[in-house]
């Protein structure tokens, strides 16, 4: 009896502006070649991560070439500045709101 896993990508969706990234993997146990389990996971990738007070480009190394390669082509230095500029204005919304 063998029990197998795999993880594969089953929904690729972009959203605008800022090319936000949403993956929908499935989770895929088998015995014997015989699908027993599915597990769907959903994944958000951004541009841009913040790390303290620095943007950093987000890693999608661990993902497949396909998602690798979508991220290459659709975050450009103008989207990146864009999502990282309205990510910091919702930041000062919610400084202003600190008492």
């Amino acid at each position: 009896m063998a029990i197998t896993t795999e993880v594969i990508d089953i929904n690729i969706n972009v959203t605008e502006p800022y090319k936000v990234i949403q993956v929908e993997k499935a989770k895929i146990i088998k015995e014997d070649g015989d699908e027993i389990t599915r597990t769907p996971q959903w994944t958000y990738y951004a541009p841009s991560t913040k790390n303290g007070d620095t943007w950093e480009d987000t890693d999608v190394s661990s993902e497949s070439t396909e998602i690798q390669g979508l991220c290459t082509a659709l975050w450009t230095d103008s989207v990146k500045t864009a999502y990282q500029t309205h990510q910091n204005s919702l930041e000062n919304l919610d400084d202003d709101k600190t008492p």
